[in-house]
């Protein structure tokens, strides 16, 4: 792992710690939020897309 990977795991792993029991338990509902709206944003940058094939 590079040096610039295992910084960024630490600084996870750092917020991960002090994260409340609270803010953990809503991550997961975030993260499937989050992952939802980024799929919103990626089926419309496809169907923006002139000449694209699904169309």
């Amino acid at each position: 792992m590079g040096k610039t990977a295992s910084a960024k795991l630490a600084v996870k792993n750092r917020q991960l710690a002090e994260m409340t029991l609270e803010e953990k338990m809503m991550l997961p509902l975030y993260l499937h939020y989050r992952s939802l709206e980024l799929t919103k944003i990626l089926k419309a940058t496809v169907e923006q897309r002139p000449n694209s094939k699904n169309s």
